[in-house]
């Protein structure tokens, strides 16, 4: 007996089809019909093979393996997106399967047909359910990189606030950064933004024994808060950056190196201390990254991963004491970035057993491509490592294309692609780099700006279709 499986998304009623990637991009379109990648096996436990089907056609993968045998036949069905299932092959060939609708149903003699509802996993644990983060980065506002929530003193004289409470300038930008938040969830349907509080130590004040938060990024991220919760955004606050050739760089150093003596850290005990106390109470948070892209501190800073990890061990330990333990908290890495590493998994193991309530790594490439599978990391990481468990989820925190082009159906398709193996191959979330601002420099739209997601007059490039329409298909797992 061949057998043909069908897959149906439980809580969405859909059927469950091949991950559809575009390929053979020729420097003006991509070439054809997206290839459809089947991603479901069946592991025949008995024997330890894994069995590939030969098609999809009419919502059923087909599986040409003679199923029915002397003696009953265990078998798993597999998808990346889904937890195993078992099934059982009964002597003639008829099949009962365990599913949380019905354990042990049985399906009528003789049939070569199943149906499989299954729930997702890998998600992440939010507002009471599990929810796949989608959104976008606005990382700095109106390109005001290292001032625009607060001022900096890194530099003589110091750089003002963009967003400046007393400036006569503050209602009209504080409505232009409304509008934008409108328009990433009216239009491209995001419901997550990650923004960037202190890169390159914006809104610190340094003091001989303290490191106090300037009272203008209170305002600010409470005056975002409020935004993003009127317009049905949510916020992921990314707290520490800076490039290394910024002034801001080696304070950056200090602050992760204070977590050796985190009872006398200046920043722990003061600045994070008021941030907490600045987003406290509002329920439009949805996380926190304690760190972008650590990597960089460890290639152009002198830094060792055990710093790294005892920073970010302190700064969850810290940020759930001020606001609760079920606040989630992140830490976004590079992947394979500054650090060389042949793989991510070479970077991502040395998150694991610092307190993260999911795990965040950055791609850029120009096929859209995730290197493997959630499953797929976590037995590289066991294999690697038996100790190491990667314990939660992990999102795409940042991705883009590589190519310097403004390319709108370049970028369309590379995103497209980055989207949808996201949630085929089970991972909890992914966020596109970037959103950016209207009148941006067109003499660099090539390069700075080939990541945005709108025109310089403010509307949406072509990219805010397969977005929307990848929500559309999802929003069960969205607020």
């Amino acid at each position: 007996m061949s057998l043909y499986v069908k897959i149906i998304d439980e809580p969405t009623g859909r059927v469950v089809a091949p991950l559809e990637v575009l390929v053979g991009w020729d420097g003006t379109r991509w070439a054809g019909a997206p290839w459809k990648k089947i991603l479901l096996k069946i592991h025949d436990l008995d024997r330890d093979v894994w069995l590939e089907p030969n098609e999809f056609r009419d919502d059923y993968y087909y599986f040409p393996e003679r199923f029915s045998a002397g003696t009953d036949r265990r078998y798993e069905v597999y998808h990346p997106r889904y937890p195993k299932r078992p099934i059982t092959v009964l002597t003639g060939g008829s099949t009962k399967y365990v599913a949380r609708s019905s354990p042990r149903q049985r399906i009528s003699t003789g049939s070569n047909r199943i149906e499989l509802r299954l729930t997702p996993h890998h998600l992440l644990p939010f507002s009471g359910r599990d929810r796949f983060a989608f959104g976008a980065n606005l990382a700095w506002y109106e390109g005001q990189y290292d001032h625009d929530f607060g001022p900096n003193s890194m530099y003589s004289p110091a750089r003002s606030a963009w967003l400046d409470p007393a400036a006569s300038t503050y209602t009209t930008r504080v409505a232009n950064l409304g509008t934008y938040f409108e328009h990433m969830r009216n239009q491209f349907k995001a419901w997550v933004v990650r923004v960037w509080v202190f890169e390159g130590c914006e809104g610190l004040s340094f003091g001989t024994t303290a490191i106090s938060m300037d009272p203008t990024i209170r305002t600010n991220v409470q005056c975002v808060l409020n935004l993003a919760k009127s317009k049905g955004l949510y916020v992921y606050w990314c707290l520490l950056t800076s490039g290394p050739n910024h002034p801001g760089f080696n304070k950056d150093i200090d602050i992760i190196r204070s977590a050796r003596n985190p009872a006398s850290s200046p920043f722990f005990n003061g600045a994070l201390r008021s941030f907490c106390q600045a987003i406290q109470g509002n329920d439009h948070t949805f996380a926190i990254d304690v760190m972008n892209e650590p990597e960089k501190y460890i290639r152009r800073g002198n830094v060792t991963w055990s710093d790294i990890r005892g920073y970010a061990r302190e700064c969850c330990r810290k940020i759930k004491a001020y606001l609760g333990a079920s606040t989630l908290v992140s830490c976004g890495s590079a992947g394979t970035g500054w650090v060389n590493a042949s793989s991510v998994i070479d970077t991502l193991k040395q998150y694991i057993g610092v307190g993260l309530d999911f795990y965040d790594y950055h791609i850029y490439n120009d096929s859209g491509e995730l290197p493997m599978s959630y499953d797929a990391m976590y037995k590289a990481l066991q294999e690697l490592t038996p100790a190491l468990t990667l314990d939660k989820p992990c999102i795409i925190g940042e991705f883009g294309q590589d190519r310097v082009g403004y390319l709108d159906e370049f970028q369309k398709g590379v995103v497209t692609n980055f989207m949808q193996q996201a949630w085929h191959l089970g991972f909890g979330g992914c966020l596109v780099w970037n959103y950016n601002h209207r009148d941006f420099d067109y003499n660099e739209r090539n390069d700075a700006h080939r990541h945005s997601l709108i025109y310089r007059n403010g509307s949406a490039r072509p990219v805010v279709g397969p977005m929307s329409a990848f929500a559309g298909d999802y929003g069960t797992y969205m607020p």
